[in-house]
């Protein structure tokens, strides 16, 4: 591939991983790489990200450069507001990246751009209104609807882990009481499990058929299926879906009980049957692509007419 011909290079910014994509003029991933990555302060976070678009620059030059990472944003899309994991915050990565690079550069939460990339080329393509539940250490979250992602008045829209499922009073890190990732994230399983356990112990338990970490995975299901009916009337999703590590080592666990709590508590059933509940298609490459598919929005307007229709 020669210089000139790429549409974009998308990168998903993790505590201690950075993935790249490089999107080539057909639309279709031409590079993708995985890297760990030992940034902790902010100028590291700058070099690793430059060091990542270099690499690519030398397989195709891409005129438009997007970036997911874990973690708020200011409404602009312009500032991370907090990075703890990589010992920053309120700085603006977009302007000093821009200033790098020498070309336009577009931020995204990483949870955004991965629901973006499984509304566009994922298991979610089509959908009027799709719904992504990331599950890992956190619950994280991603609603797309109408082919926009929402992002809300002060850009902080579907932090779908602080929806408040429980009653029991507990406490989360956020000030609320009751959030979703008390109970259904990986930290939630370890914790609920007790003796040490990890979610993955929980899970391999499960699959050997243990009965407790069985009924923990279900009741995490159920949670997941509560949140979601909170949503569902307020923006009638046909799809949601569930991403991230703990999703996909525990669907055979998770996605029976979620759907059945949708089963039984979907609205206006005479209307519609519930919306259809998947895992998510794109994989560990989810973030990057939705990046690279900001940044290709944001330049459609300088883009020849039909450029990057193949994706």
């Amino acid at each position: 591939m020669t210089p000139d011909t790429a549409l974009a290079i998308g990168l998903d910014l993790g505590g201690t991983k950075l993935a790249t994509v490089l999107i080539g003029p057909d639309g279709r991933i031409r590079h993708r790489h995985h890297r760990e990555h030992h940034a902790r302060d902010y100028p590291a976070v700058l070099d690793a990200i430059t060091g990542a678009v270099r690499e690519c620059d030398t397989l195709g030059y891409a005129p438009v450069v997007g970036l997911a990472v874990a973690g708020p944003l200011d409404r602009d899309r312009e500032r991370v507001l907090a990075a703890l994991n990589l010992g920053f915050a309120d700085r603006p990565l977009r302007a000093d990246l821009r200033e790098r690079l020498g070309r336009p550069v577009v931020l995204e939460n990483d949870a955004n751009a991965a629901a973006l990339a499984e509304h566009r080329v994922g298991a979610g393509a089509g959908a009027r209104c799709l719904v992504l539940l990331t599950l890992g250490t956190g619950i994280g979250g991603g609603i797309v609807v109408d082919g926009q992602v929402l992002r809300g008045a002060a850009g902080a829209a579907a932090e779908l882990g602080h929806l408040p499922v429980g009653t029991d009073g507990a406490g989360c890190g956020c000030g609320a009481t009751g959030c979703l990732e008390l109970y259904a994230s990986g930290t939630a399983l370890g914790r609920l499990a007790g003796a040490g356990r990890t979610s993955r112990d929980v899970v391999a338990a499960a699959d050997r058929g243990d009965p407790t970490a069985r009924r923990l995975l279900a009741e995490a299901g159920e949670r997941l299926g509560a949140a979601v009916l909170m949503l569902a009337p307020a923006i009638d999703p046909d799809v949601v879906m569930l991403g991230g590590g703990l999703a996909h080592a525990a669907a055979g666990h998770l996605l029976p009980a979620l759907r059945d709590r949708l089963t039984v508590g979907w609205p206006f059933r005479a209307r519609r049957a519930p919306a259809r509940v998947c895992l998510a298609g794109c994989g560990v490459d989810a973030g990057a692509i939705g990046a690279a598919l900001c940044a290709m929005d944001e330049a459609a307007e300088t883009m020849p007419a039909g450029v990057g229709a193949g994706f």
